[in-house]
């Protein structure tokens, strides 16, 4: 019994098949029976419900820029080393070091503000504006 079957036999108010033939994407939504209320939040507070989980999501996905920031530089200082140009390694001229540090300080402050962050967030804070300029932050450098 195909998925199209059983959504069909289920008792459903309304059911929307979305396909985005594009990017392959297909999506089923059924919305259930809400005649004895709304299963969560109050009567016309979905918007807010949706909005009130973007922050932790905002939080979590910095992690993301964060790993490859600290990638980019573990692969970058081995290859500082090993290049060579001039007869000397391209790890001892001045503007290689001045790029290398440039990207561990900003990778040591994105690091810091977010773990800040989290700890804020962990202990009851939840700053939209933190939130957005945390992952503005991370996701530009």
């Amino acid at each position: 019994m195909g998925i199209f079957e059983t959504i069909e036999s289920t008792q459903h108010e309304q059911i929307m098949v979305c396909n985005n033939n594009d990017a392959g994407l297909k999506a089923i939504i059924a919305i259930h029976n809400t005649t004895l209320g709304p299963a969560l939040g109050a009567v016309h507070q979905g918007v807010k419900l949706l909005m009130s989980g973007l922050n932790t999501e905002r939080l979590v996905l910095s992690g993301g820029p964060l790993g490859l920031m600290q990638a980019c530089l573990d692969l970058v200082i081995p290859y500082l080393q090993e290049r060579r140009q001039f007869n000397h390694t391209i790890s001892s001229f001045g503007i290689m070091q001045a790029k290398v540090a440039d990207m561990y300080t900003a990778l040591q402050s994105s690091r810091a503000y977010i773990y800040r962050i989290a700890q804020d967030y962990d202990a009851g804070t939840n700053e939209i504006r933190k939130m957005l300029i945390g992952r503005e932050l991370v996701g530009t450098l």
